[in-house]
């Protein structure tokens, strides 16, 4: 079972008690802490008359990062190198990381934490860590 933290600066705190033994573990937590929907360029145009540099297209601009999931890009971009540096699947001798315990903890620290959700589908849940730490600090 996850452990609940305070805040933020608990939580860090409890990570970098694991980047104290794997290192690259640190690169993890600003990878979640930098996710964000990709930008989009616009495309070039030939003629400047081609298109109306005023015309909004109301669709696009009410969620521009529609299909971008924060949460997707935790599976994606981070999982797969957490995989390497924590639990019972790390490769190599035994090491103090390599158990489901540690594994399960820093992919809480990470995602519940780290991970920086932007995008509409976790911004919706965002109170929900709003009610998990108000429950944690009533105790």
């Amino acid at each position: 079972m996850p452990r609940a933290y305070r805040s933020l600066a608990e939580a860090r705190q409890a990570f970098d008690e694991y980047a104290a033994i794997e290192p690259r573990l640190e690169s993890l937590w600003e990878l979640c802490r930098l996710a964000a929907p990709p930008v989009r360029a616009t495309p070039p145009v030939d003629d400047v008359y081609d298109c109306d540099p005023f015309e909004v297209d109301v669709f696009a601009a009410d969620k521009p990062d529609d299909g971008w999931c924060a949460e997707d890009f935790y599976h994606q971009h981070v999982k797969s190198r957490l995989l390497l540096l924590a639990g019972v699947q790390r490769p190599g001798p035994s090491h103090a990381l390599q158990t489901s315990e540690a594994y399960d903890a820093i992919y809480d620290l990470l995602v519940n934490w780290a991970l920086n959700r932007p995008c509409a589908c976790c911004a919706d849940h965002g109170d929900d860590r709003a009610h998990r730490d108000a429950a944690v600090a009533q105790r």
